[in-house]
């Protein structure tokens, strides 16, 4: 459980959440990633609950294209959903956007919707922009990484410390983030792309060192059964 500090203080925020549903650009062609069955529920519907306890006063907004009117079935009633028709044209900066112009709040929480993470992950003070980070450096090409002084320098592929595809923007950077997403150069842009504009741009994003194993990308079907 989370210390009675940070309990208080999440019962307290209000953040928009934003989940960027994936589907068929990860080789599914069943359905988007975010309706896979994870621990006899669905992963969306997983991370779902994991927020409405953590973060009981958050804002949810599901972003989803490919095969949207499976997620239209699937998701509370209480869940922003919306439709990114480009998604075919478009990557993940442009369905984050589209929901950013939905939010009302100062704070946002971003997750890529092939996440599973523990619940652990949400115990944070949300008090500055931070990106989740793993806790251990390795030396992988294939695996999208960050390299670290007292905040990110640089996000790219192969970089030491992985990044794991959450970030919490507020201030500065949220509106240095919208500023990048809504610029139509843009809407082919991948949401590191976008934080890597930010920090070319004077934003400071901090790092949130995670355990490794509490998270899990899930590219195909198969990760899935890994939890």
């Amino acid at each position: 459980m989370p210390s009675p500090d940070i309990a208080t203080l999440n019962s307290r925020k209000n953040i928009s959440v934003i989940i960027a549903a994936a589907g068929v650009k990860y080789g599914l062609k069943t359905g988007p990633v975010s309706l896979l069955p994870i621990k006899s529920t669905t992963l969306f519907e997983y991370q779902y609950k994991l927020l409405k306890k953590f973060l009981p006063k958050s804002d949810i907004t599901l972003v989803g294209g490919y095969e949207f009117e499976k997620l239209r079935k699937r998701v509370p009633s209480d869940v922003i959903l919306l439709r990114n028709d480009k998604y075919e044209e478009t990557n993940s900066a442009y369905s984050i956007g589209l929901a950013l112009n939905t939010t009302k709040d100062n704070d946002v929480l971003i997750i890529h919707g092939n996440i599973f993470f523990e619940q652990s992950v949400l115990q944070c003070s949300w008090n500055k922009s931070f990106l989740f980070c793993s806790n251990i450096q390795e030396d992988d090409n294939k695996r999208l990484g960050c390299t670290v002084d007292k905040t990110i320098s640089n996000i790219m592929f192969g970089l030491p410390y992985g990044l794991l595809k959450m970030s919490f923007l507020t201030g500065n950077e949220l509106a240095l983030y919208k500023q990048h997403c809504y610029d139509k150069k843009n809407y082919p842009a991948y949401d590191w792309e976008i934080l890597n504009k930010v920090i070319n741009s004077g934003g400071k994003l901090y790092p949130n060192f995670k355990k490794q194993e509490d998270f899990l990308e899930i590219d195909i079907s198969s990760d899935a059964k890994k939890v």
